[in-house]
C-alpha cells in the first residue's frame, strides 16, 4: 500500500467512526428543537434560538481564530514531538479564548441588548452572555483533540453529548414544574457545554503526547498571531453565516420568525452529514 492509499484508508476508517456521532448530533438537535419549541411556544423558542446563535457568534470571534489554527499547528507539533510548543499553544489558546469570549460577551451585552430592549430575547441574552467564554473554550479543545487524532472525542461532546444533556436538563426542568422559556432553555444548553468541556478535558489528559503532558512550554506567538485572523475568516465563515442568519432574522423581524428559521437550519443539517464526517476525519491529514 502506497503512502497516499494509507492516508485514504485512515480517513475512510475515521469517517466511518465519526459518522454515527454526526448523525446522532443532528438527530438530537432536531429532537431538541421540536421538544423545546413545544414546551416554550414559537415566540420563546425564537428568543432561545436568537440567544443561542448570538452566543455562538461571540464564542467564534472571541476565540480570535485559535480554535481554527489548532487544526494547523497541533497535528504538526504532535507528529514531530514538539511537546513544548504544544504545551505553549494550549496555554496561550486557553487564555485567549477565555478572555476573548468574555470580552465578546460583554460587547454583545452592551451593543446588542439595546436593540432588543423589552423583548423575550433581551431577558435571555442578559443572563447568558457569559456562556460565550465556555463555548469558545470548547471550540478550542475540540480543535486540539482533532489535531492529536482523537476525532471522535472532538466531535461527540459538541454534538450528541451537548444536545442530549440539554434535552435531559429540559425534561428535568419541566418535570419539576418550572416554566420552560428562553432563559431556562439556555441554562439547559449551558449544562451541555459544561459536560462537553469535562469530556474534552479528560480526552486531552489521556491523549498520548498531547498538550496536557508535563513539558516546559515554548511559544511561537508571531506565527500563531499571523495565522489566526485569516483562518478565522475562512473557516469560521460557515458558522458565522448560519448563526448570523438567525440573529439577523430576529433583528429584522421577530422571535417567531427566528424560531422557524432555526428549525429549518436544523433540518438542513441532515444534508451536510456526509461532508461533516469526512471533514472531521481528514482534518489532521490535511494539516500534515
Amino acid at each position: 500500500m502506497t503512502a497516499a492509499e494509507d492516508v485514504h484508508a485512515k480517513i475512510r476508517k475515521r469517517a466511518v467512526r465519526v459518522f454515527p456521532s454526526s448523525a446522532g448530533g443532528v438527530a438530537l438537535a432536531t429532537a431538541l428543537a421540536i421538544v423545546f419549541a413545544r414546551w416554550m411556544g414559537i415566540g420563546q423558542f425564537g428568543a432561545f434560538a436568537f440567544t443561542y446563535h448570538a452566543i455562538r457568534l461571540m464564542a467564534l470571534f472571541g476565540s480570535l481564530g485559535f480554535s481554527q489554527i489548532a487544526l494547523r499547528y497541533v497535528p504538526r507539533y504532535h507528529r514531530d514531538g514538539h511537546a513544548g510548543l504544544l504545551s505553549g499553544f494550549m496555554r496561550v489558546g486557553l487564555g485567549v479564548t477565555l478572555l476573548g469570549g468574555l470580552a465578546l460577551g460583554v460587547a454583545g451585552f452592551l451593543l446588542v441588548l439595546p436593540l432588543i430592549e423589552g423583548s423575550q430575547s433581551h431577558a435571555a441574552l442578559r443572563h447568558s452572555w457569559w456562556l460565550a467564554a465556555l463555548l469558545a473554550t470548547s471550540l478550542l479543545l475540540g480543535g486540539t483533540l482533532r489535531g492529536v487524532g482523537r476525532v471522535l472525542l472532538s466531535s461527540a461532546p459538541q454534538g450528541p453529548v451537548l444536545n442530549s444533556v440539554a434535552l435531559a436538563a429540559g425534561f428535568l426542568i419541566v418535570s419539576l414544574g418550572w416554566s420552560m422559556d428562553a432563559e431556562t432553555g439556555i441554562l439547559a444548553i449551558a449544562a451541555g457545554v459544561v459536560v462537553a468541556l469535562v469530556i474534552q478535558s479528560w480526552g486531552l489528559l489521556k491523549a498520548e503526547g498531547g498538550p496536557a503532558a508535563n513539558h516546559p512550554p515554548d511559544y511561537d506567538i508571531k506565527a500563531w498571531a499571523g495565522s489566526a485572523p485569516p483562518l478565522l475568516i475562512l473557516d469560521g465563515g460557515r458558522l458565522a453565516i448560519v448563526a448570523g442568519s438567525v440573529v439577523l432574522v430576529r433583528l429584522m423581524a421577530d422571535e417567531a420568525a427566528a424560531g422557524r428559521f432555526h428549525a429549518a437550519i436544523v433540518l438542513a443539517g441532515i444534508v451536510a452529514l456526509p461532508a461533516q464526517a469526512v471533514m472531521a476525519a481528514s482534518a489532521r491529514e490535511i494539516a500534515l
